[in-house]
């Protein structure tokens, strides 16, 4: 794909198993070799075989957890039909004394995790040198989502789960894997919200239905899958935040990133510390920003969503009020700082802000995702979440169906890559957002970092979220500073 070697042109942001580029790369990246022998270039080519990757097998408490889904839609949980693994890298790179590599998992249901990067020292290049960062010293552990294939209870998963240096890529390699002995690993119930931090124009707002779990991976597999790249970016600050808070925690956590990357060599500030914190004047960048975005809040617990460019009220919103941040933070230094955005399909971000910014396009697309994270840029992005109105007009994806927008979320985007030629992105997420329960205020807490594959599934032009058709990504910002 056109991305494997652009990505792979940009010198050294991509990670250390990067090395599994296409050997006739013009950067020169060594090949990587393995017990089994050397697979460099094959992988990146999509030619070859990664047969004999010596996979070593992964049991329980060695790194890999899995949890079944409860979504909290304002009615108390409810148990779903989705799961979660979340793979340790230190503590799998402990296990088995490799510092990268990738896990997989097969269950019941099929092969249902594919190639889990494991990176314990992921590198940064060129776009880091003036900050001085080659090494963030450590990675966050990982979640993935899958289909459990029942919504009842379920106290374990019997899974195969396996480390391999190489990723596995062809029926061979994938037979490795399915000759190892079952595990059951234990199944703890996760209670995530869904939440409408993001709305859309006046269209009424709420969780909507339970969404469908992600599909599995069919089994059966082509002679051959690509091979895989990724870019990351440093310091993946990430901050608890309040009910439907998520629009200014995401560009919060891409303003404090910006600035515990490059603020000591460009003097950029986000503007305030960056702790758990809500509008009405007090400390907090989170709070500042609920301000500049106008979001109604009453404390933690209570609060509404905001919209892309604009709000409900057509006074501020996402766009807005990041560049309202930015500009009371940093009166001097305007001209070193430029915010990008895609998406809103139209104008209406246009401001009378002095930041410069620049319009990407009307729709988000991975390449200038990707280009913004291997820029160094601080990436936030929305995305909504559609329902179906049965006696609406027919709508593009179902026949005789409309789709209406039910709710919305947004997060920060600090990685980006390819794995067996599909897209996805790493995103900084909150979870479990503060809620009221009889009366009372719940703090909780409930961050991660995810993986998240993003592909046009439902050819509407869009990039849906996570496999799902009715998750469109609507919006995104990007935020750079130059010496």
């Amino acid at each position: 794909m056109r991305r494997l070697r652009t990505i792979a042109l940009a010198a050294t942001f991509a990670t250390p198993l990067a090395a599994l580029a296409d050997s006739a790369d013009p950067t020169g990246a060594p090949a990587r070799s393995t017990a089994a022998g050397s697979a460099a270039g094959t992988a990146g080519t999509g030619a070859g075989s990664t047969a004999g990757i010596a996979p070593f097998q992964l049991e329980v408490r060695e790194g890999v957890e899995f949890s079944q889904v409860a979504f909290d839609m304002g009615e108390g949980p409810i148990l779903s039909d989705w799961a979660r693994v979340e793979v340790d890298p230190a503590l799998v790179a402990r296990i088995t004394d490799r510092p990268s590599g990738f896990v997989n998992v097969i269950t019941d249901q099929g092969w249902v995790a594919r190639n889990l990067p494991v990176e314990t020292r992921p590198s940064f290049g060129r776009a880091f040198a003036r900050a001085r960062i080659v090494d963030d010293g450590g990675s966050l552990p990982l979640a993935f989502y899958f289909d459990l294939g029942t919504a009842d209870a379920m106290p374990v998963v019997t899974a195969i789960v396996a480390f391999t240096e190489m990723p596995v890529l062809d029926v061979d390699a994938l037979g490795e894997l399915e000759g190892l002995p079952p595990v059951s690993f234990p199944l703890v119930k996760a209670v995530q919200t869904l939440s409408s931090g993001i709305v859309d124009g006046f269209v009424p707002q709420g969780p909507g239905g339970m969404p469908p779990p992600p599909p599995n991976p069919q089994i059966q597999m082509p002679e051959h899958l690509e091979g895989y790249w990724a870019v990351h970016t440093p310091n993946p600050v990430n901050v608890d935040a309040g009910r439907n808070q998520c629009a200014p925690m995401a560009v919060a956590n891409a303003l404090k990133y910006t600035e515990l990357t490059f603020g000591a060599s460009t003097g950029f500030f986000s503007g305030d510390i960056h702790v758990k914190s809500t509008g009405g004047g007090g400390i907090g960048l989170a709070g500042r920003i609920d301000d500049t975005m106008n979001r109604s809040q009453q404390g933690t617990c209570v609060g509404s969503g905001v919209g892309f460019c604009i709000d409900q009220d057509s006074s501020s919103g996402m766009f807005s009020g990041a560049l309202a941040q930015i500009e009371s933070a940093n009166p001097q230094r305007l001209d070193q700082i430029t915010v990008r955005y895609q998406g809103d399909d139209g104008d209406s971000c246009a401001t009378d802000y002095a930041v410069s910014t620049a319009d990407g396009g009307p729709v988000v697309t991975f390449d200038w995702l990707c280009d913004r994270i291997a820029a160094g840029d601080g990436v936030s992005l929305a995305y909504l979440r559609y329902g179906i109105d049965p006696d609406a007009p027919a709508g593009p994806i179902y026949p005789g169906m409309y789709e209406v927008p039910t709710g919305g979320h947004a997060i920060r985007v600090h990685g980006c890559g390819e794995m067996g030629g599909r897209p996805f992105i790493k995103v900084l997420n909150d979870t479990r957002q503060d809620r009221m329960d009889e009366g009372l205020c719940v703090e909780r807490a409930g961050l991660e970092s995810q993986l998240v594959y993003v592909e046009d599934i439902d050819y509407d032009g869009k990039l849906n979220y996570g496999d799902n058709p009715m998750w469109e990504i609507e919006f995104a910002l990007a935020v750079s500073v130059s010496p």
